[in-house]
């Protein structure tokens, strides 16, 4: 996800991060769309711009899946990153963020179980970051700490173009010991607020998110139907460009073949100017005739 007022939010599965499409924004908002994956878990990756809204304060990432509320994450001053990973169940334990598939109901009453999840933010993933102010540190305390509610079976006709949904995965253990801290939000709306739409690399294909990519061209002509005259032209014509793209050296050769040929003929021309030139200084040469001018005459003054 680019910066949006010094924050950078990114979806990371596998260590990698997710591709973004159609990335718009609007106002202090941002929206993407990224290609899911069941049984996939994934992290949430954060990043702060030194200068900008939320360097050298306290900051705080809501983060809602499908309309829960699923985790807060305080950073300090000093961070300058941090992700979010999962829900602690335990002063040792926690469960990961995991993309699942949506169970169906043909029942229209799946929709009205009762539940925290807000299903019209079905396949969404919502960061808001905060300026914060901390006024407390407290120890963790199993008693006092929730799960996120799972979701309920949807019923399948209003489940609308979501294919995927998130939920918490096997609880494993983790390395730091979690606290919970006391907070109070500065100002009225999150500095920036960043929204995922995922769905299924196919049905973002389907519905054009992510360009469809070309079949590979290969050599095998086994059980291949007989082409047509145009295919056979078509086929000709992108076997030619293919071996110029392929074969650049025979290219150059003929480059500088044509360069030889044209400084060839270009000598040939100079050496038959010149050879007329001096055809046309010869004729000139003898067609001049010598001057002959008349004996001067002798007068004699001695009379």
């Amino acid at each position: 996800m680019p910066d949006l007022n010094g924050v950078q939010v990114t979806i990371v599965c596998n260590d990698q991060p997710l591709e973004e499409y159609e990335v718009t924004y609007e106002g202090d908002t941002a929206t993407c769309w990224i290609p899911s994956e069941a049984g996939k878990t994934f992290e949430i990756r954060w990043r702060v711009q030194p200068g900008l809204p939320l360097h050298n304060v306290h900051r705080v990432f809501d983060c809602y899946m499908d309309g829960r509320g699923m985790k807060r994450s305080l950073g300090k001053p000093s961070h300058r990153s941090g992700s979010v990973v999962g829900v602690s169940t335990g002063a040792t334990t926690l469960r990961p963020f995991t993309f699942s598939r949506i169970q169906l109901t043909e029942e229209e009453g799946g929709l009205s179980t009762k539940t925290s999840a807000d299903l019209s933010h079905l396949g969404t993933i919502i960061v808001k970051a905060h300026r914060a102010k901390p006024w407390s540190i407290l120890p963790y305390i199993d008693k006092l700490r929730t799960c996120p509610s799972e979701l309920p079976a949807v019923c399948e006709k209003s489940k609308k173009a979501a294919s995927h949904c998130t939920s918490l995965g096997a609880q494993r253990t983790q390395k730091t010991r979690p606290r919970a801290h006391g907070v109070e939000l500065l100002g009225r709306s999150p500095v920036a607020t960043f929204v995922f739409r995922y769905a299924s690399k196919g049905m973002l294909q389907a519905q054009g998110i992510i360009p469809k990519r070309r079949p590979s061209v290969t050599t095998n002509t086994y059980d291949r139907p007989s082409p047509s005259k145009n295919d056979t032209k078509k086929g000709e014509r992108r076997a030619k460009r293919r071996s110029i793209t392929k074969e650049p050296s025979i290219v150059r050769q003929c480059k500088k073949a044509i360069k030889r040929d044209e400084v060839t003929r270009l000598r040939k021309q100079v050496t038959d100017l010149q050879r007329r030139l001096r055809e046309t200084e010869k004729v000139g040469r003898e067609d001049i005739k010598p001057v002959i001018r008349p004996a001067p005459e002798v007068i004699d003054l001695t009379q």
